[in-house]
């Protein structure tokens, strides 16, 4: 059974560019050997030979998805905040049932989620052996921050957790954007303070990896001559204690 479920989810973007999904290969090259590899594409238009002939001949992944960015509303939820960050939360809930449905075939959980989006070029890569909490629900990112002193918030690029915080961060994030209830009234137009928000809320342990992320969202020459290992560390939860207690009153 694979240990690793790589999700690659988002606007497709330029991840066909040579140096886009080659810096991708070689960040989990290491880890590849244990993983499964999933991809999830936004509908931005970007002709599928472009992208199937990569995806098949390098990545060989177990499952290839696409969501729709106009196909948001859950149901009953009523959304009471603008549209900024719920494409991405739809293309999350998309690899979340990916992931689910590919572990039912192995009858076997994945021990380690990583999430990357296929228009990032990384500056570190993955190794086996990361430090991950097998217990405690925990996510680690490549920012964790107080935004403008009163609204912690976590960088959505990137993310590495262990199987305990897959659905809070890729299920629950994308409900809750769409409660109109689930913020409590505080301020949340960032989707990094919504992602923030519930993974206090679901008690989700946040930490920092240092991932060095570089955005390449159209044509481009980026690269990252040396890739480093990714370093992981604990953050002060406390700074979320507060949010989570001062917005709740």
């Amino acid at each position: 059974m694979p240990k690793y479920a790589i999700g690659i989810v988002g606007q497709p973007r330029s991840f066909h560019q040579t140096n886009v999904y080659t810096n991708i290969l070689a960040a989990t090259k290491r880890i590849r050997k244990d993983a499964d590899v999933f991809f999830c594409f936004g509908d931005q238009y970007i002709p599928d030979y472009l992208t199937d002939k990569i995806l098949v001949d390098n990545f060989k992944p177990v499952s290839i998805e696409r969501y729709s960015s106009y196909k948001n509303n859950p149901g009953n939820h009523h959304c009471s905040y603008d549209n900024h960050g719920l494409f991405m939360a739809r293309g999350w809930l998309t690899l979340y049932h990916q992931i689910l449905e590919q572990e039912e075939k192995n009858k076997e959980q994945y021990s380690i989620i990583i999430k990357l989006r296929p228009d990032v070029i990384l500056g570190s890569y993955f190794y086996d052996g990361l430090k991950i909490d097998s217990i405690e629900p925990c996510v680690y990112s490549d920012y964790v921050r107080d935004l403008f002193g009163t609204r912690p918030e976590v960088n959505d690029i990137s993310a590495i957790m262990n199987r305990q915080a897959m659905k809070s961060y890729l299920h629950d994030f994308y409900y809750d954007t769409y409660d109109k209830d689930a913020f409590h009234g505080c301020w949340a137009d960032h989707p990094e303070v919504r992602l923030a928000w519930t993974l206090t809320d679901k008690s989700v342990n946040v930490g920092m990896a240092t991932f060095k992320e570089t955005i390449v969202r159209q044509y481009g020459n980026q690269t990252k001559d040396k890739l480093l290992p990714i370093e992981i560390t604990q953050t002060n939860a406390d700074l979320y204690k507060w949010w989570l207690k001062k917005n709740r009153n």
